[in-house]
Formats: structure tokens, C-alpha cells, sequence
């Protein structure tokens, strides 16, 4: 019951882990902790419901996600729109399905996917005598896997009652009109009512409200997630392939074979859906299982591809992934025991989301080899491989033998790429073990003008001794990167396949010198599944790679210790590291020096409660890189500047590159913009600064190549300047500039003012812990 909650009111009930570790970490006394860290403890949080009589939201958040993914009806500002799922002819004082004057039943479902992972949260909206309910859901958002966890170990239900003059985002009319509020100043009552709670199956029916005599102590309410037969569904009112979390479902209907497999959660990415190739096929395809939303496991003879949704049975070319690694690394690990020689379990990129047509296959699949499914595209090859041999191999269009490198293949007088050999890459070997899983990682180099570069894939497994030994190859001077380029900016499908054949001599023979691992194939001893998992994307330290000449180059590490002595290949030198992070940065060749430069990075981005996802754009790529100094971004909610550096706020980032088009430009009329510092370190003589300056419209990249421009005139370009903090823990100053006006107009402390209050251990402000800043951008009456 809302009906005393007007505008500026939020009832509330959230779900959130108070009695897990992150809880503990709380200043709070009751060990409340949430997305925001309200409390200082960050954990992952279900609001069920954030409401008043007028607006009403449901969201799901990670630890990270201050924002969250949401669904229902109201809110809306400058940056954006609210949910519009619903309208106020539908929910509100009067409205026709849910009349928030009267009380009204709310019922929440957790869905869950074929492998018992939270998929959705489905809320239903019903009042007794009105002729319809309002439905909204949230799916597929990024941060399921760690709410999974914490539905699985138990959640608190919290309530809470509140006001503020502050809730456009809940309540707020927004640009599109539509939203309810015009203002947050509407009364809130004393109270508000929740009542007739019940844990219930899907389906049943929910008992009336009674009086209950009170209850014995009973341990936390356990929404949790358990095992279920993966073959079996649960229907929620209308066939899904969902499970409900929280029962057993053992006798209900099975699935078909035309389904779908499930999706992975790729941090840095999002979740991702599987699709099996063969739907159209009379067999329906080849079993591709998806487990606990972090394992793919495809059968032998089994194709899948990476998906942004999935439909059982149809192949849509637009739904595909398209993933620009540019500048990236992908991780994942791979187990492939049993897949001996004559197996080929496979990774690869391929240009599917620009294919014309379905092809042969019907499924748009296309490849360097058009023999496959009559369809020719860019492919890159992270894996082909078994327990014997591995290869990455470049492709262009319809070059289907490509560059590889690796170790293995070779037939009549051919060898394969001999970068590793048995001893290092094998069952029981002495780096790689392939009878246990080992860890992958393919980066993506760019050259100066963000173009592709070079494909680095490191191997790395911990040995019996708990020592960490890693195989690496970097591909550089295949002629044809510039087509690999374009295909990545445009997009790449992650493919994964698993194949047996007696003609895999290209991949594990012995070659003409003798040196590859198998004399003969055996397809019919492929194991049935190979498993690949925990795949991630996340930005490269130092993506930047170029050279005058070409080579291949490829490393042994090992990291120990103590310093091991150094090995030699026959293409390069491989040197040891200790278990320090120092890298080497010079490979040398038979011929010639290839040195890496290195430097240009995008940091992590980071949540901007209000605003979103922000990334971070650090000073200094240019002219040269060797005056960069870092910024760095932590729990995607710190910006740590170095000295010397400078960041800038921006929607995106390309490395390496400056474009005044990606900064924010941040509407602040009106608004209030809130954040927390840390000047501990800053003594006299040095300066921390936080500004607002006008460089998304600033067209010249200026002296210092970024665009940057302030009052000053630092960089060649002025511009309008507001100085929200110039400071160390000793003085503060804010200050206002027109363009050209150097000086300003500020207030603070600092100078001949000898007032302590913002001083370490100071009256007010002590600067020798952290303290939180909040900046107001009151308007006129003219706005």
C-alpha cells in the first residue's frame, strides 16, 4: 500500500548479502551493505522495488553496478529516460490496471536458464477487481553470474521508507514528457505498508493475509538456486526455458532438440548466447552443452557461435557477436584431455556478421575455406589444436592455409610451425601438460594508427611444483593484416568447434623433418567433449606494437624463484622471468632487433551513479609515448592520477588516439554532482585538480595533441573553465573562468588565511583521510 507516497517518496525492498564476507566489511553498525557502498561495503543487490504511488522500478545490480539494468515505469533528466514499460494511464492515482490509491499484490519471479543460472527477474503487478496486471522483466543482464552466487548462498530482504527532493530518476517526467513528476515536492505520509509476504513455487497460489502468531527463530530466508535436471523445464505460465530457483524440478517436460544451449557470462563483455550450428540439419545438430554459465562444451562434430540472444532454431546474422578486440586480450581455459591425435578442438574470429547470405549451412557461417559452407570471410584461428599440436593461424578472405604459428603438422616435404616442441607442449610435458586445463590468452595489437598489428597467444599452466610456465607466439608480418583490420573494427563472431578426421596431418603430422608429434590419426579415439571456459575480455596494458621489419616471434616463460638460465628456439631468443613483473621488452631474431613500444592503454571505466559507464582517457599518448604518465581507475569507481598526469572524462576510449568527440559534455544546470577525495598525499607544493572545461567542443587538438583547453591556455586552446577543486591537504580553491580569464573568481582556503578547519587533523575538513565533495550548479529564474 503506496497511497501516501507522492512524488519525492520511495518505498523500497531490496534483496542484498548481509551475511556474506562483503558485509562484513560495513562502517554501518548492522552490517548493511549495497551497490552503492552506502555503508562502505559493496555487495550485489535485487531491488525489488523502488516505488511511490507514482513511479515504480525493479533493477538488478552487480557489486560494480551502481546503476543497475531496470524495468517498470517513471524517472528521467538530462541524461536519459526512465523505464517506459508501463504508462501513468496504467499505474498510478486512478490508473486503469493498478490504481496505487488502493493496495495492490506484487509477485517476483527468479528465473533462471538450462543451467540453473539466474537469467531474469519477472515482476507482476495485480489489484483485485481490475481487468488487467502490469508484467516487466529484466533479462540478460551483465552482472547475472554474481547475483547467482549470492542468490545461491542467501539474501536479506531490507525495507525502507524515504524522501528526498532528488528522485527525477525514479520519478521525473524526462525529455520524452511521459514521466509522472513534474517535481519531488509531494507529500509523504508518516508510513506505508507491506504486508502479506510469502515464499511460494511459480504457479501456486499465494495464501491470503492473516494474523500469524509469531514464529520461531528461523535462519535467514534462502532464495537460493539448486541443482536441477538440466533436461527438464519449469513452465511460468507459459512454456520458457527457465527453471525456478529454489525447487527441484525433476517430472516436468523435456526439452526438444532444437533448443537453446544457455549463455556464458564474459566479464568485460556482458553475457553471451550460445548457438549450435545444425538446426536445420533432419538430426537437429550436434549437442553443444552451456554449464553453470562459465563452461562451453561442444561434441565432437559440434559447431557453436557467440550470440547476442538466442531463438531455438533460427540463425539470425544481426545476432551474432561482433567483437572488436582491438587493443584487447580474450582469456579463457581449455581442457583438452582425450582429444588426441587426429582431433581438432578450435577457437576462431570469423567475419560472419558481414557475410551476403545464409551459405550451404544455412546459418551464415563463413570462413577462409569457402569449401566448408560455400562462404569465404577473414579468419583468425586463437586455436586449432589437440593434446599434440597447436597452431594460431591469420587468415584473409580465401586464404585458407594462412600464417600460423605454434608447433605441429606437416606433410610430404612441409613442416608445420616449430616455435615449441613435444617437450614443451604435450601430455605430461615438461610446460604445457595437456592432460590438465591450462589457461589462453590471444591480445591484439595495433600499430600507431589503431590499426592491426600483431596477435600475441600465450599459454600458461601451474606446474606440480606450483611454479607458473607459459608458451607464447606473436604473429606480426602477415602481409594481409590490413584486411584482418577492417574485419576487426567491423566485428567478429567467436566460433568454437570440435572435429575428428584422418586427414589432420596439416595440424599434428610429422613433417618432412620429423620433428611433429604424430605418425598417424586416430578420429575414432576422440574423446566425445572437449571443454573451453572462463572466458573474459579486458583492455592491454600496452597495446602498441610496430616494428621497421617482420618477424614471428615466440617466448618461453617461466616463472620461478629464482632466475632460471635462457633458452633459444630456432626463430628467437626466449628469455626467463622471475616471479617479479619485469617483462622484456627486445626480442632478438638471427638478424635483427624487434622492439615493442608500449604505453598507450585505456584504464578500466568506471560507474557514474546518475550518468553510467565512463571511461577514462589519460594525457600524453602524443606526440611521443615516452612522456605518458598513467592514470589509473580501480573497482570501477576510483581515478588514481599519477603525478604529472592528467584524465579526462569520456564516453569511450580508443588507445592511442585523441578525438575531442568521445569526451563527456555534462549538462550540470540544476544538478548537483557529488564525489569523494583522497589528499592524504599531497603536501604543500603539490596540486590535485578536478575541472570542467569545454573540450568536446574544442576542434583543435592543440600543443599537447588531446584536445585539452582551459582558462589558461595550457595547451595552446583556451576555453571556459570551472575549477571545482584546486588542492592539496593543506588548501582548497574553486573557482570560476571565463575564457582568457586566468585569475577567475574563487573562493576556498589557502594563502594568508590561517583558518585550520580544513587542515590535516583540521576542526572540520581533515585532510588527512578522505572526505566527500558536493558540487551545486544552481540556475535562475531564466534557467
Amino acid at each position: 500500500d503506496v497511497s501516501g507516497a507522492d512524488c519525492g517518496c520511495s518505498a523500497t525492498i531490496v534483496l542484498v548479502p548481509m551475511r556474506s564476507s562483503s558485509a562484513s566489511e560495513s562502517r554501518c553498525p548492522d552490517h548493511f551493505c549495497d551497490s552503492r557502498g552506502s555503508c562502505g561495503a559493496f555487495c550485489a543487490q535485487i531491488e525489488l522495488q523502488l516505488s511511490n504511488k507514482r513511479a515504480w522500478h525493479t533493477a538488478l545490480h552487480d557489486s560494480k553496478d551502481a546503476d543497475g539494468q531496470c524495468c517498470g515505469f517513471g524517472g528521467g533528466g538530462s541524461w536519459g529516460v526512465g523505464p517506459r514499460d508501463w504508462s501513468k494511464q496504467e499505474y498510478g492515482p486512478g490508473a486503469k490496471c493498478i490504481d496505487t490509491d488502493q493496495p495492490f499484490s506484487v509477485t517476483a519471479e527468479f528465473l533462471t536458464d538450462s543451467s540453473s543460472n539466474l537469467q531474469a527477474i519477472r515482476v507482476k503487478l495485480t489489484q483485485s477487481g481490475k481487468p488487467c496486471s502490469l508484467l516487466a522483466n529484466v533479462t540478460g543482464y551483465k552482472g547475472n553470474r554474481e547475483l547467482t552466487a549470492a542468490l545461491e548462498e542467501g539474501m536479506t530482504p531490507v525495507i525502507s521508507y524515504w524522501r528526498s527532493n532528488d528522485l527525477s530518476w525514479l520519478d521525473g517526467i524526462g525529455p520524452d514528457g511521459k514521466g509522472p513528476c513534474h517535481s519531488d515536492s509531494g507529500p509523504c505520509a508518516s508510513n506505508i505498508r507491506f504486508y502479506g509476504f510469502a515464499v511460494t513455487e511459480i504457479g501456486e497460489s499465494i495464501p491470503r493475509p492473516e494474523p500469524q502468531p509469531k514464529a520461531p527463530e528461523q535462519p535467514m530466508m534462502g532464495l537460493g538456486l539448486r541443482k536441477r535436471n538440466s533436461s527438464t523445464i519449469s513452465r511460468v505460465g507459459e512454456p520458457m526455458m527457465f527453471a525456478v530457483i529454489g525447487k527441484d524440478v525433476t517430472s516436468q517436460e523435456t526439452f526438444s532438440v532444437i533448443r537453446c544451449p544457455g549463455s556464458l557470462q564474459m566479464p568485460g563483455f556482458g553475457s553471451v548466447s550460445i548457438l549450435p550450428a545444425g538446426w536445420n540439419t533432419p538430426s537437429g545438430g550436434v549437442r553443444v552443452q552451456v554449464r553453470h554459465g562459465s563452461t562451453l562444451v561442444p561434441r565432437l562434430g559440434g559447431r557453436a557461435y557467440f550470440a547476442t540472444g538466442c531463438t531455438a532454431g533460427q540463425y539470425l546474422r544481426d545476432g551474432y557477436m561482433g567483437m572488436n578486440l582491438l587493443g584487447k586480450t580474450l582469456r579463457y581455459r581449455v581442457d583438452l584431455s582425450g582429444a588426441g591425435c587426429g582431433c581438432s578442438a578450435a577457437l576462431s574470429l570469423v567475419a560472419m556478421k558481414q557475410t551476403k547470405g545464409p551459405g550451404s549451412c544455412a546459418d551464415f557461417y563463413c570462413g577462409a575455406d569457402s569449401s566448408v559452407c560455400g562462404q569465404a570471410c577473414a579468419e583468425i584461428d586463437i586455436q586449432e589444436a589437440n593434446q599434440y599440436a597447436w597452431h594460431s593461424t591469420l587468415h584473409a578472405m580465401h586464404d585458407h592455409v594462412g600464417h600460423a604459428a605454434g608447433y605441429g603438422g606437416g606433410e610430404g616435404h612441409t613442416n608445420g610451425p616449430r616455435h615449441w616442441s613435444g617437450h614443451d607442449y604435450a601430455p605430461g610435458s615438461r610446460c604445457i601438460d595437456t592432460f590438465k586445463e591450462f589457461e589462453v590468452a590471444a591480445s591484439f595489437f595495433m600499430d600507431r594508427d589503431g590499426d592491426f598489428s600483431a596477435l600475441e597467444v600465450t599459454l600458461t599452466q601451474q606446474g606440480q611444483d606450483r611454479k607458473l610456465c607459459s608458451l607464447s607466439i606473436r604473429i606480426s608480418d602477415y602481409p594481409e593484416n590490413a584486411a584482418l583490420s577492417d574485419a576487426l573494427k567491423a566485428g567478429m563472431t567467436p566460433v568454437v568447434s570440435y572435429w575428428g578426421s584422418d586427414n589432420m596431418r596439416w595440424l599434428d603430422g610429422t613433417g618432412s623433418d620429423n620433428q611433429g608429434p604424430c605418425r598417424s590419426e586416430s578420429p575414432q579415439a576422440c574423446i566425445d567433449s572437449v571443454q573451453f571456459s572462463h572466458f573474459s575480455v579486458e583492455p592491454m596494458s600496452s597495446p602498441i606494437f610496430f616494428t621497421t621489419s617482420t618477424t614471428t616471434t615466440s617466448t618461453t616463460t617461466t616463472s620461478t624463484t629464482t632466475t632460471s638460465t635462457t633458452t633459444t628456439s630456432n626463430t628467437s631468443t626466449s628469455t626467463t622471468l622471475t616471479d617479479t613483473t619485469s617483462t622484456t621488452t627486445t626480442k632478438t631474431t638471427n638478424t635483427r632487433t624487434e622492439t615493442t613500444t608500449t604505453g598507450a592503454y585505456c584504464p578500466e571505466h568506471i560507474n557514474v551513479s546518475g550518468v553510467g559507464v565512463v571511461s577514462i582517457i589519460p594525457s600524453g599518448w602524443l606526440p611521443t609515448i615516452r612522456d605518458f604518465t598513467p592514470v589509473e581507475t580501480q573497482h570501477y569507481s576510483e581515478v588514481a592520477p599519477h603525478l604529472r598526469a592528467r584524465g579526462y572524462f569520456a564516453e569511450n576510449c580508443t588507445a592511442g588516439t585523441y578525438d575531442n568527440h568521445q569526451y563527456v559534455a555534462w549538462k550540470l544546470l540544476g544538478r548537483q554532482l557529488r564525489f569523494r577525495v583522497d589528499l592524504s598525499g599531497a603536501e604543500c607544493g603539490c596540486y590535485a585538480a578536478f575541472n570542467l572545461v569545454a573540450m568536446r567542443q574544442n576542434v583543435n587538438p592543440g600543443t599537447c595533441f588531446d584536445h585539452y583547453c582551459d582558462a589558461k591556455g595550457l595547451c595552446g586552446e583556451s576555453c571556459a573553465e570551472i575549477s571545482i577543486m584546486e588542492a592539496n591537504k593543506l588548501s582548497w580553491h574553486s573557482a570560476l573562468h571565463g575564457k582568457d580569464d586566468r585569475l577567475g573568481f574563487g573562493q576556498g582556503f589557502g594563502g594568508k588565511n590561517l583558518d585550520r578547519k580544513y587542515f590535516p587533523h583540521g576542526a572540520c575538513i581533515d585532510t588527512t583521510k578522505p572526505f566527500d565533495v558536493s558540487v551545486s550548479f544552481p540556475v535562475s529564474s531564466a534557467g
